[in-house]
């Protein structure tokens, strides 16, 4: 009987795989290293003449149709910015406005009417280089202006 365990044992040991062993990677020193893909935007409101309609605000950013984050709160004259990461492709880039509603102190979106227009941005990122994109926004007239900057 112990005989027969034994076999049995041995047989169950040479049956089994043993698992595959990886190759390291190799590095060569002479690669070039992408980016990380970072993506900066920075906004700025300009045509604000009066201290009372420099009103507090923030804007919502989309990367292809989701909200990935928002900007810091500062007065509309002033530059807000926000940063994040893509992946290799061509991306959708969509700004929403809000500001701060000071009789019920919560901060609310403007009317469309009033948003940025364009309220949308096409970039390329496949190289996944560093972007900085600018976004200039006249409030009184309502155009915003696209800048793309590759680092």
């Amino acid at each position: 009987m112990k005989k027969i365990v034994l076999v049995l044992a041995v047989l169950t040991v040479m049956s089994c795989k043993s698992a595959p062993v990886k190759e390291p990677a190799v590095v060569q020193e002479d690669t070039v290293v992408a980016g990380t893909g970072l993506v900066e935007i920075v906004v700025r409101d300009t045509g604000i003449m009066d201290p009372e309609n420099d009103r507090r605000s923030y804007y919502r950013i989309f990367i292809d149709k989701i909200e990935v984050g928002r900007t810091e709160i500062g007065l509309e004259s002033q530059i807000k910015k926000f940063a994040t990461t893509t992946e290799p492709n061509s991306h959708l880039l969509r700004i929403e406005k809000y500001v701060l509603d000071e009789k019920n102190d919560r901060y609310v979106k403007v009317n469309n009417i009033d948003q940025p227009r364009p309220n949308f941005f096409y970039f390329d990122n496949t190289d996944k280089r560093n972007l900085k994109i600018e976004i200039i926004h006249t409030v009184d007239t309502h155009h915003a202006e696209y800048r793309l900057n590759k680092r």
